[in-house]
């Protein structure tokens, strides 16, 4: 007989799962995470997480240039 497969865990509303977040995680940590996000316009946080506990932040920042010389293309159509 084949072995059971494992049941999936049950899907948490985004709400109940944020307020559990927020009643367990150090208030240290919501404000570097904060601070993390504060003036990213484009890029990425990530949370790296061990032993249910967080342990790093990184942040990944785009910065985007516009190239010398180039004109806004119009619809000549």
């Amino acid at each position: 007989m084949s072995q059971p497969r494992q049941q999936r865990a049950q899907l948490q509303p985004v709400q109940d799962v944020t307020q559990q977040a927020e009643d367990q995680l150090d208030p240290r940590w919501l404000d570097r995470i904060t601070d993390q996000l504060k003036g990213l316009k484009y890029g990425s946080v990530f949370i790296v997480v061990h032993d249910s506990k967080i342990v790093q932040i990184d942040r990944t920042e785009r910065v985007r240039y516009e190239q010398e010389g180039k004109r806004e293309r119009r619809d000549t159509r």
